[in-house]
């Protein structure tokens, strides 16, 4: 099996979780809140943790659990489209992540059994921040990957004057098309409307030339 092959088996799984996302979301982020939690506990302890802190451990990882599923629900990180995640998204999960640890420590210092290792509160945060950002991230690179190498019969276009509108376009992830969008050429130069974009590209598509005029003939081809 191909590289391409698998890519686009696990693009098809994707879809198929799609009908479930909300909880299939849930479920991903309650395994990453325990991960995190054990990986803090190993990290400690040298990967050998001992059976004292077997009670700490199970206490905490109830209490993640539960504080950072409230959390992360306030947040509204329990739905929306993964391959469309944002800088504005990945701020909001720091600010869950933070706000999930805080709670989530001051719950522990209160019900918890005693003696709770301090470092452990901080080694949580960031990797479980790493994971739950990380996996967006993850997920939209699958899927603009998929986009760019499935099929053959790509659709050209050609956008003109559309400034920031245009790149919203130019990255529209046409995946069930199976094609995107490129830039083409008018009377054989590549058009760009900024001349001081000249030489930058963005998902294969270049911009060398400036703008043309109305009244001449353009073709597609790159």
């Amino acid at each position: 099996m191909s590289r391409f092959d698998a890519l686009t088996g696990f693009q098809r799984f994707g879809y198929r979780l799609l009908r479930f996302r909300r909880w299939t979301v849930r479920l991903v982020q309650l395994a990453i809140f325990l991960f995190s939690g054990v990986s803090a506990f190993l990290l400690r302890f040298d990967f050998a943790i001992p059976k004292t802190f077997h009670q700490r451990l199970l206490a905490g990882l109830c209490i993640w659990a539960i504080v950072k599923i409230i959390v992360f629900q306030s947040f509204r990180l329990d739905r929306g489209w993964w391959r469309y995640v944002s800088v504005p998204d990945l701020l909001r999960v720091a600010y869950a992540n933070v706000a999930g640890s805080v709670l989530a420590g001051i719950c522990i210092r209160l019900f918890a059994p005693r003696g709770f290792p301090r470092s452990i509160y901080f080694v949580d945060l960031m990797i479980c921040f790493l994971a739950t950002a990380g996996i967006r991230l993850a997920a939209r690179m699958v899927f603009e990957f998929s986009g760019t190498v499935s099929g053959s019969g790509k659709k050209r276009a050609l956008i003109y004057g559309a400034g920031d509108a245009g790149v919203s376009l130019l990255r529209a992830p046409w995946k069930k098309a199976g094609s995107y969008l490129r830039s083409g050429r008018c009377g054989g130069v590549p058009v760009a409307r900024n001349p001081e974009k000249s030489g930058a590209g963005l998902r294969g598509s270049w911009f060398r030339g400036r703008q043309f005029g109305e009244n001449r003939r353009c073709d597609l081809s790159r």
